[in-house]
C-alpha cells in the first residue's frame, strides 16, 4: 500500500463543495457488475475558489479484493484507488480535501455470479484545531457478490463460507474502511468479511 504525490494544483475552480454521486457508466442494462462511488469534498462553509489555494492530489492504494469458489477459482475481484486533493488552504490556514474518491482499475465476475460495490462517506471531521483545521473523511467501501453456487472466502488460514439469502442465493459481503486527512494522510481504519 503506498501514498503517491501525483501533482500540485494552484488553481481549484473544478471542485464541487458538496458530496455527489459517481456514475462510472460500469454497469450496463444486462450487466453482472454494479460499481456506485462518491466524490466528496470537505471545505469551509461561504468559501469563494479564489480564497483556496495549495491543493495537491494524490492516491492511496491499489486494494484488491477477490473472491473465491468452493473450487478455489477466483470468480470475482475488483482493484481499486483512493484519490484525493489535499493541502488546501482557505485564507492562509486549514489543511482542506476535494474530490476524495474511489477509482476502480478493474472489476470482473464470472457468469453466474452479481458483484455489486457502493461507497459512502462519514461526515467530515476535524483533526485539527479550530483555527487551523485538518479535515478529514471515511470511505467505506462495501463489496458484495451473490452466486447461486458455493462460495468461499479464504481468510489467513480459515475458510469463511457464505451465507444464503431468502431466495437461494449465496451472498459473501466484504467492507474496507479508510480515513483520508487534510494533511495528506490516509490509512485503513478496518476491513473485513462476513
Amino acid at each position: 500500500m503506498t501514498i503517491d504525490k501525483i501533482q500540485k494544483c494552484n488553481t481549484c475552480d473544478f471542485f464541487e463543495s458538496e458530496i455527489k454521486k459517481c456514475n462510472y457508466d460500469i454497469k450496463n442494462e444486462n450487466s453482472n457488475i454494479d460499481f456506485n462511488s462518491i466524490s466528496v469534498s470537505v471545505l469551509p462553509t461561504n468559501a469563494k475558489w479564489s480564497d483556496m489555494e495549495g491543493f495537491t492530489s494524490y492516491k492511496f492504494g491499489p486494494f484488491h479484493f477477490n473472491f473465491i469458489n468452493e473450487n478455489n477459482d477466483t470468480i470475482a475481484g475488483i482493484s481499486f484507488y483512493i484519490y484525493y486533493n489535499c493541502h488546501g488552504k482557505f485564507n492562509s490556514s486549514g489543511h482542506y480535501l476535494a474530490g476524495v474518491t474511489v477509482a476502480p482499475q478493474t472489476i470482473f465476475a464470472n457468469p453466474g455470479c452479481y458483484f455489486s460495490c457502493n461507497v459512502t462517506a462519514s461526515d467530515p471531521l476535524n483533526f485539527g484545531t479550530v483555527i487551523d483545521p485538518i479535515a478529514g473523511i471515511n470511505l467505506n467501501v462495501q463489496m458484495q457478490v451473490k452466486s447461486y453456487n458455493n462460495l468461499i472466502l479464504k481468510r489467513h488460514h480459515n475458510l469463511l463460507t457464505s451465507y444464503t439469502s431468502n431466495d437461494g442465493l449465496n451472498i459473501i459481503n466484504q467492507y474496507l474502511i479508510v480515513c483520508v486527512h487534510g494533511d495528506s494522510k490516509a490509512y485503513v481504519v478496518t476491513g473485513y468479511r462476513y
